[in-house]
């Protein structure tokens, strides 16, 4: 019963990996009524709709596994409990660097998230680029690998680049173009040389990224069924603003989402917290949701610190019932911020351009020291 369970082929390039995860949901499901166990594997032989509909559970970042006491759905964080890997085996030591099969050179890391890493590396020609690399036990490779389907394929300059992606060695590797550093590592070199930015600088890059979002959410994309969707983002936050230059642009589609039509849909319950709207504590997503998170990247950079304070629950409460916190910004400003950070996602402003354009205007000719908080960053380089 508790065996290894054949994988009906339905995408080629996820069949062990979603063949490894089902082994380990079943084993940790022995304890649970046989019969349920026998439906479900019944179920993910003959019906292709069942098989889409456990994918989509396991883009959510989620295991699912039936409880014994009650034999209904609960889920299991696999994040969490998951220990985090090196670089794959195959990579060996050679003069201070790690080569790889692929014809890549990985130089250092530049980024460990909540399931990979992410290096700068030479392509053939030392050509510098970010390899990110993803453990396939993660089941956030899955949505990583989904969300690529898509978002691999748009081109907007304020986007970055992917210029390709495969598995191998239990890994998913994702080949990006490489940036400069963050823009939170920016902004901080520029003040900790003693540099004044220009309000209207900032404002700059706060407007190249409003233009990618807003071109995620209010254009339609083709979506791998064939259909064209709005996107959203999903994961908006200060390390996901990239600088190429003097150039921002936004990064890390993995949580990325279709909207539907209505510009709503449901969410897969995965965002990082400080920076996630009212709606996502709710399960939902919307058109304008990452507006929101980009008006809590500006507040973090302009007062020196995020609108809601305390604990991981304190700042979820906040997001949900609290005004933020947005310090002595003055009062033109603030009303801008306050409508971007509404409660409701309907009564924000109607794209993002518009919330940097309002935004513009309240603060037309000022210039600012931030006042910064935390220390400065490695940045990306390969240097």
């Amino acid at each position: 019963m508790h065996g290894c369970i054949p994988i009906v082929p339905w995408d080629e390039c996820m069949q062990n990996s979603i063949q490894s995860e089902f082994n380990q949901l079943f084993l940790k499901m022995e304890n649970s009524d046989p019969k349920k166990i026998g439906s479900i594997k019944d179920a993910w032989l003959n019906d292709s709709d069942y098989r889409r509909l456990i994918l989509s559970t396991l883009e959510d970042v989620f295991l699912t596994e039936l409880s014994p006491m009650n034999g209904k759905v609960s889920h299991v964080s696999k994040i969490a409990s998951t220990p985090r890997e090196e670089p794959p085996a195959k990579l060996m030591q050679n003069g201070g660097v790690l080569k790889s099969a692929f014809h890549f050179t990985l130089k250092k890391m530049i980024g460990r998230g909540g399931a990979g890493d992410v290096w700068c590396a030479l392509a053939p020609g030392g050509i510098p680029v970010a390899i990110k690399m993803i453990p396939l036990v993660h089941t956030i490779a899955f949505k990583e690998r989904r969300s690529l389907e898509t978002f691999s394929k748009i081109r907007h300059p304020h986007i970055i680049s992917v210029m390709g992606y495969w598995e191998k060695n239990g890994t998913l590797w994702v080949e990006m173009e490489l940036a400069d550093c963050n823009l939170l590592e920016f902004c901080e070199r520029e003040t900790a040389q003693g540099k004044k930015m220009p309000l209207s600088k900032l404002l700059d890059y706060f407007e190249q990224a409003a233009e990618a979002i807003d071109f995620l959410n209010h254009q339609e994309h083709l979506a791998p069924d064939g259909e064209k969707k709005n996107l959203q983002h999903g994961d908006i936050k200060l390390t996901n603003l990239l600088m190429v230059g003097d150039c921002l642009k936004v990064a890390d589609f993995g949580l990325g989402r279709s909207l539907a039509l209505d510009g709503e849909t449901q969410h897969s319950g995965s965002y990082t917290a400080i920076y996630a709207p009212p709606e996502f504590f709710d399960g939902k997503a919307h058109s304008n949701s990452d507006q929101y998170s980009l008006a809590i990247c500006y507040a973090r950079l302009r007062v020196g610190e995020y609108p809601f304070h305390g604990s991981m629950l304190d700042i979820m409460h906040g997001h949900c019932f609290e005004e933020p916190d947005l310090g002595d910004l003055p009062e033109m400003e603030k009303q801008v911020l306050v409508r971007a950070l509404a409660k409701k996602p309907e009564d924000r402003w109607p794209s993002a351009c518009q919330f940097m354009a309002e935004l513009r205007k309240a603060v037309a000719g000022r210039e600012i020291s931030i006042p910064w908080s935390s220390g400065v960053g490695q940045g990306c380089s390969c240097d």
